[in-house]
């Protein structure tokens, strides 16, 4: 037995003529507004008058069913914009609330709020504990090169993802990130593994290429790309960060069929991504937070 299931099943119903419950309140409510303009005003001034000034009406009816700036409903992208105008441009992360006296920060922001951070500990296997939200797992994933692979790889990588993507019992999200490779430590501990070689030869080049990264990381910016997966679970108690576990090792089983690795972050690992998601710009944390420390902002 097979069914077709809808490629957007977030599409409203089409009630009438192809239109929306949402549209047809729109129309009625647009058409209501014009008739009482036409009863308040014919009899007082010209009919081409009252058309004049009902034009205005009945164009931002129009817009509001027709158009979806950004995928959105008109009025819901007009109130987003509205928020965005009167809100505060920025907000930070700290442990308590901001001076009402505080500086201003920018020319023209003179508005700074406190930034809210879900995350109240992070344990030692990992587990992030986010209050009354739940529970959650980061996981980093290694990648594969999609465009080099033949079309029947490609299909193959891209049905094993499905099966990964209609195994979800809860709420996940991919994270794909670009930022700037810090070799320095890399640089550091190779220098310092230099000097126990027992060949001379092997020595110079593994200097030579210790100079290498040293040069190329100060003068390009070099990118490094990492691939996290958080698997969600909005109850908090011991049973379900089990169940996150488990979920997490049944998409790594699947994710493995097409040869992706799937690696659960451990405490000092989680901490530092959960800090670098929160201020990207921030230095790099070598040490991250202790495994159960509460987190609640960005040092």
């Amino acid at each position: 037995m097979k069914a077709r299931i809808p490629a957007d099943v977030e599409m409203p119903d089409q009630i009438f003529a192809s239109l929306s419950i949402r549209q047809l309140a729109i129309i009625a409510t647009d058409l209501l507004v014009l008739w009482g303009m036409f009863e308040a005003l014919g009899h007082r001034l010209h009919v081409g008058t009252v058309a004049i000034l009902a034009a205005p009406v009945a164009a931002a009816g129009l817009v509001a069913v027709t158009v979806r700036p950004a995928g959105l409903a008109a009025e819901s992208f007009l109130l987003h914009g509205l928020r965005h105008l009167v809100g505060a441009k920025t907000m930070v992360p700290v442990t308590e609330a901001i001076p009402a006296d505080g500086p201003a920060v920018g020319t023209h922001i003179k508005q700074v709020l406190p930034l809210a951070f879900p995350v109240q500990d992070i344990s030692e296997d990992g587990t992030i504990d986010l209050g009354s939200l739940g529970r959650a797992v980061i996981s980093r994933a290694s990648s594969l090169n999609f465009r080099l692979r033949s079309e029947a790889e490609q299909r193959v990588l891209v049905d094993g993802f499905a099966r990964v993507l209609n195994s979800l019992e809860g709420p996940a999200q991919f994270l794909i990130r670009s930022e700037r490779a810090d070799a320095s430590e890399l640089v550091k501990s190779l220098e310092e593994r230099i000097r126990t070689l027992p060949n001379q030869a092997l020595g110079a080049a593994s200097l030579e290429y210790a100079r290498f990264l040293r040069t190329i990381t100060s003068d390009r910016e070099v990118l490094s790309r990492s691939i996290l997966v958080c698997l969600k679970d909005h109850r908090s108690n011991d049973v379900d960060a089990g169940r996150l576990k488990r979920r997490t090792e049944e998409m790594s089983s699947l994710l493995r069929e097409i040869g992706v690795r799937l690696t659960p972050l451990d405490g000092q690992q989680a901490c530092r991504a959960v800090r670098r998601a929160a201020d990207p710009t921030a230095p790099s944390h070598p040490i991250g937070c202790l495994p159960g420390q509460v987190v609640r902002g960005v040092e």
